[in-house]
Formats: C-alpha cells, structure tokens, sequence
C-alpha cells in the first residue's frame, strides 16, 4: 500500500474535491436506484446450486431479447430448479434505453436481492420479474405510490375521472385508482407503481416523445418545472466543471511533486553508485528475508528496521531498511555507503552492498551474529558470558576501529554516535563498530568542526558537541572513554542514583579514583580478571572523559597504553559533566557551568546560560 504525504493546501483540495465527487457521484446514484423492488425472503438458494445456474442462463439473453420488442417471457432449467422471468419495458422509450435498463436491472436484482428465489426490480423505464413458480399473467396488487408535492385548483375532481373494463389489465389499474384518494388526493401528479401494472397521472407530458407534440404550457408552475429541468443540467454541468479542474490541479501538484522526488532520489542514486558498492535487487533481498518477515527481523533502530537474510550462495546478511516514517533519510544512507565503501578493517563491520529498487532504500552488511555490546553487557544472565578476557579484547579492538577511523584510513572520520547498542559482536565476540549515518569526513588538515544540528546519544557525548555543536576526533575518544568505564563496570552510563553519592557513571567514577578505591568499579559478575589491565582500563577512561579535550589522549595514545607500552600513564583530571552534591555557588543559586550526563530524559543536558561556540578552540594537531 503507497501512502503520500500531502501539504496541507493539497489536502484541501483533495478533500474539496472529494466531498464534491461525493455529492455529484450521491445525486447520480438516487437516479438509478430502483423506484421499486420486491425480494421474497422466505426461500433462498445457495451459491453454485442448479437454480442459480438457470438464474444466470435465463438473465444472460435478456437485454438483447426484450429491447426488440419491449416485452419477453421466458424460461430455464426444469423442476423444482426451473426459473421464470420476465421483462417489459415502457412503451415511451426507445430500443437502446430499453436494452441498457434491462441489462442495468439484469445485474442490479442479483445484488440487492441475493440468494432469493424470486425478485422484481422495476426503474422508470423498464421491469424485470423472476421466480421459481409460473407466475406469467398472473394479478400481483403489490404496489409503492408516489406524491406529486403540488396540489391542483380549488375543483379535484376532473382528476379523478377514469374510464376502466374489465380485464386482469384493468382489474390491476382500477385497483390502483382506487388508491389513489388514501396517498395522493388533490395533487397534480402520482404515480403508482406494481408488478402487473402502473399507474401515473400529470398535468403535463411525462413519456417520452418529440417536443414538436407537446401542447404549449398554460400555467407558471409548467413554466416552473421547465426551469427547474433546465437549471439542474446546467448545475450538474458546472460541478463537473469544477471536479475536474480540481482533479486537474491536484494531479499536476502530484505529480510535479514526484519528478522533483525522482530526480533528488537519482542524483542520490548516482553518487551512491559511484561509490562502487555491489547493487542489489529487491527481489533477491525479499526472497532472502522471506519478503521480510517478522521472523527474521533482528531489531528496529532510528534509521529503520533490520532482517537477518541467507543469499543464494548461502552468504548470510543483515538487511537494514531506510524507513520511509523515521527521521533520518536518504542522506544519512548515501552517508553510510559513500563511507564504508571505502573502509576495510576488521573492527568496522563490512558494507557488502545497497538496493535502490522500486524507492526502496536499503544497506547490506556482513551478518554479525551476536548482535550488539549492550544485549550482553547490559543483561544480568548474558553479562555472565563477558569474562575479563572477552572484555578486555573488545576494548582493545574498538580503540582500534576508532584509531583507523581518525588516522589509517584514506579517509579522516568522525563517528559521532559510539555507543554499546552501535558495537556489533561476531561469534569470536570480537567487536565490530557500526551505524555510520552520523558520522562525519574531515579533511587531511582539518582539525573540528561545528554543527546546528546535535544528533546521538546523550550520554556519550562530548561536553564541547552537547554545548555548542563543536566536534572533532576528541568527540569520539569521550564516547570511548564512557563505553570503556561501562565495559569494566558492566553497568550503563545513567543506571546510577543519589543513593550511591553520585549522580552519574562519570562522578562515580571520579569519587572512587579520589578516594583510591577503583577496585570497587569493577563488575563483580566476573570472577576473574587482571587487576593491572582493569585498573588501567579505568584510568585510560577517565583520561578520554575530561572536561577539557585538550586533555583528552589521541586514540593512537589509547591504543600505546592499552598495549602496556606506555611507561607512565597521567592521572586524570575532573571530567566532564562532573556534579558534585552540592553544585551551589556562594549565593546558594545553582552554577550555570553544571551539566549531568544521561542518555534519558530524566538525566537531559541543562544548557548553561550566554552559551558561545567562540568560547572553546581546538588547537590539537592529527600526524598522518
């Protein structure tokens, strides 16, 4: 199913439009309902049964049979199956408004009188009768009168005055007059209609005959009629006018709308495929998702959802699809392609291609079969399958992820969005960083960069990007150092409360390293692990989150002491979003220089007041 989103001028006039159609398209349907039906519903047949069978033998030649003459009777099937039908048509109308009424009818009788062994539908110019019982010239009294609104002079009884004999005919229309008085008494015009006969009077011409024939009006309510005849036509005309019109101007809007579509969606295209990443056709990824089944959905993420796929080479992917209602877009796809295309590491998970079928958007990666850091670390039954080892090795490998991001590569990039939840486990449990939609190019010599738009996880964020949009590699060495302390403390960033004499991951690491007891950090769901490598850990942490990130050590640093090159590691500083209990200034009002840290709305970035991006330079300088 397609859904467009209209602008909200396109939506009036759809809806104008629409409202209209439904009112032209009302008025043409009280037109050709019937004036009169009749459904027996004391005996039904059944769907595919003999009788319905000889229903549609005998309805099928009908049109064409009774136009000839106006009248047809006849028969199908034998026995207690056997139908009855007839037609007629008003002596007033021609041959081809004979055939399309009773062809109208033939369809219509089966529809409003379903399943029901005998019906009647008779419209104003033609009737149409079956029945399971021979029922030719035989009387029917049914009936439905009609009123003409206008009453006649002060003197009814001219209208009154009929001359009837004695025949079933008449016997049918006499009935009928003798109606007349109880409905329709001192009006200028009835109608009664039956089966067997009908019955109706005016003060002017109704049939259907030349012009040239009919006497001349004699009184201003004729001449009100003619008007009111002319008037609706012309109405009609105009509302037709104006549908189309509108249909018009909304369908040039729409498609206007699209070709501007189209033609950004091929310009996106095109530098995705000078990208020179494998393409892939929808059909190959339904038939390897199973058309994309919930049973092979691996999760849902801000960009869209991800299926787990099998190739027919038997290669097994991951399928993410760009979801048309998320906030992220095309951009943040031809983003992650034109990027991954060009990176190869072990530690960066491997884009294998992309489709662009049909307006359909996707990435395909290399299956990770372990899914993400956080479905492990953050779970009280799989944390238990994070040994020191296994923990220690998936520091080491995204410091070196991030080190060929920010320096090996052909290509300086920032990631901007390190987190757990983007760290892929394979089945070594080796790590793998993933979700590059944020992430930023730099050039060779550049240095930082500013941003309006703040996108990624509170939590992880640098103090410099949060404030004042500013990020640089110094960004993600923060994030590092935030997933670092989660890793050995197996506990998430805004998992902590007052309680514990801090207010966040960061302070209560800050209080324990002043107070010389960082052995008490670490996760106790592990019942080994190497003191000098954790402690170490711990203190690389603290470096990457400071305040200030000129402090902060380049990844290559990370990468030298995690190796236990290093011969001295420096002591920290205060980190960033530090808060003390009592954050307070002299005259008991709350510092504006505070922030806490979360990844929440409970724990959200509080902006400090006369906030500048000029108040922070980056001066640090990238060897390559």
């Amino acid at each position: 199913m397609l859904f467009i989103r209209l602008e909200p001028s396109i939506r009036l006039a759809v809806m104008i439009s629409v409202l209209l159609t439904w009112l032209f398209l009302d008025s043409m349907l009280v037109r050709s309902r019937p004036v009169l039906q009749f459904c027996d519903t004391r005996v039904n047949y059944t769907n595919g049964s003999n009788y319905q069978t000889n229903l549609r033998q005998l309805l099928s030649p009908l049109p064409a049979r009774g136009s000839n003459t106006g009248f047809y009777q006849g028969t199908a099937g034998s026995g207690f199956d056997r139908v009855f039908g007839l037609v007629q048509c008003s002596g007033d109308v021609s041959a081809d408004v004979c055939r399309s009424c009773i062809n109208r009818t033939s369809t219509e009788i089966t529809r409003i009188c379903a399943n029901q062994r005998e019906a009647a539908l008779r419209y104003d110019e033609c009737l149409l009768h079956y029945a399971d019982w021979r029922f030719f010239s035989q009387l029917n009294m049914e009936k439905l009168s009609f009123r003409n609104p206008q009453n006649v002079s002060a003197d009814p009884v001219p209208f009154g005055k009929k001359d009837m004999v004695n025949s079933d005919c008449l016997r049918c229309l006499q009935n009928f007059v003798t109606q007349i008085p109880d409905c329709c008494n001192g009006s200028q015009g009835a109608q009664v209609l039956g089966l067997s006969c009908n019955l109706r009077y005016e003060i002017h011409p109704f049939y259907q005959i030349s012009q040239r024939t009919l006497p001349p009006a004699n009184n201003s309510r004729r001449k009100g009629n003619n008007l009111s005849s002319k008037i609706v036509p012309i109405i009609a005309a105009i509302i037709g006018v104006i549908l189309v019109l509108v249909a018009g101007i909304f369908i040039w809007i729409l498609k206007r709308k699209q070709a501007l579509r189209i033609k950004a969606d091929a310009i996106d295209g095109e530098e995705i495929r000078k990208a020179e990443v494998l393409l892939y056709d929808l059909g190959t990824l339904r038939s390897a998702t199973g058309n994309f089944s919930d049973e092979n959905k691996l999760g849902q993420g801000g960009f869209g959802p991800v299926y787990k796929g099998k190739l027919s080479n038997g290669q097994e992917v991951a399928v993410k699809m760009l979801s048309r209602s998320s906030g992220q877009g095309i951009q943040e796809l031809k983003n992650e392609v034109i990027l991954l295309a060009k990176l190869q590491h072990v530690n960066l998970v491997r884009l294998l291609g992309c489709c662009l079928d049909e307006q359909e958007k996707m990435l395909v990666y290399e299956y990770v079969p372990n899914s993400s850091l956080d479905k492990f670390l953050f779970d009280d039954t799989k944390r238990l399958q994070l040994d020191w080892e296994r923990r220690f090795r998936i520091i080491c490998g995204i410091a070196r992820g991030l080190l060929y991001l920010h320096r090996d590569s052909r290509l300086r990039i920032i990631h901007r969005d390190l987190k757990a939840g983007n760290i892929l486990l394979d089945t070594d449990m080796n790590p793998k960083i993933s979700d590059f939609g944020l992430a930023k190019l730099f050039g060779s010599e550049a240095t930082h960069n500013n941003t309006s738009r703040i996108a990624g996880t509170y939590g992880y964020m640098a103090p410099e990007y949060a404030k004042n949009g500013v990020f640089s590699t110094k960004s993600d060495v923060f994030s590092f150092g935030v997933l670092v302390l989660e890793i050995v403390m197996g506990r998430k960033n805004s998992s902590f409360s007052e309680s514990e004499d801090s207010t966040n991951l960061l302070s209560y690491a800050w209080n324990h390293w002043n107070k010389g007891t960082m052995t008490e950090m670490i996760d106790t769901s592990m019942h080994y692990y190497h003191p000098s490598e954790a402690l170490r850990c711990i203190q690389i942490g603290l470096l990457c989150v400071q305040d200030d990130s000129s402090l902060r050590p380049f990844m290559s640093d990370v990468v030298f002491m995690l190796d236990g090159r290093s011969v001295g590691i420096p002591a920290p500083s205060k980190p960033a979003f530090f808060v003390a209990q009592n954050a307070e200034k002299e005259d008991g009002s709350l510092d504006d220089s505070v922030f806490r840290i979360g990844d929440s709305d409970k724990n959200s970035i509080r902006q400090p007041v006369n906030d500048s991006v000029n108040e922070m330079s980056i001066t640090e300088f990238y060897p390559r």
